[in-house]
């Protein structure tokens, strides 16, 4: 930080000079230090050798972007990661469409993994998979009560038939290619 050095009421207008002089050089070094780190045309901070704070958030306009403190870490944004993610707690996927006491019909209410809004449905009727993301994880829960086929649309399942037998049998799927996969089942009829 500066070193400012005051004027006093009884110092001279000419010998408050050198005074005046020496605070403005020590102003003018400290933000030359600034300004290798901050371009004040383009605001973008550079070459720091580390962050800390209580708390940050970057928004472009009104869209979060990133969040973060003791509360809460939050990406707003499509985001990709290029290395290995290691978690030390829980996994918990949001996004269902439909409950079991209000299971969604999927002929008025159709499955569409696209939207990227749900993970789960939980259904009581046959479902038509559409096309998915390279990557994309998919679970379907059967109560109907009775058994519910699961076919593809315009050849997007990775299995000749594929048929929930009954209320709480389940399937999980991933789009691999141009397919959905079957990557695991409970109390499901399968033909490959």
């Amino acid at each position: 930080m500066a070193n400012i050095t005051e004027i006093l009421g009884t110092d001279s207008l000419s010998s408050s000079r050198i005074t005046l002089n020496g605070n403005f050089s020590s102003l003018n070094n400290e933000m030359a230090d600034v300004t290798t780190l901050l371009d004040t045309t383009t605001s973008i901070i550079t070459n720091l050798a580390g962050v800390q704070t209580e708390a940050i958030t970057v928004q472009n306009g009104g869209t979060l972007i990133v969040e973060a403190n003791a509360n809460v870490f939050q990406i707003g944004v499509s985001s990709q990661f290029d290395k290995e993610i290691t978690l030390g707690g829980r996994l918990i996927k949001n996004g269902i469409s439909g409950t079991a006491a209000s299971p969604i019909n999927p002929t008025t209410t159709p499955i569409d993994p696209l939207t990227g809004e749900f993970t789960t449905y939980i259904i009581n009727a046959n479902a038509t998979l559409p096309a998915g993301t390279e990557g994309q994880e998919l679970t379907l829960i059967n109560e109907a009560g009775a058994s519910i086929d699961v076919t593809g649309s315009g050849g997007t399942l990775g299995a000749q038939t594929l048929t929930l037998d009954n209320t709480n049998s389940t399937v999980t799927l991933r789009y691999t290619g141009s397919k959905w996969y079957i990557i695991s089942h409970a109390g499901a009829t399968i033909v490959l």
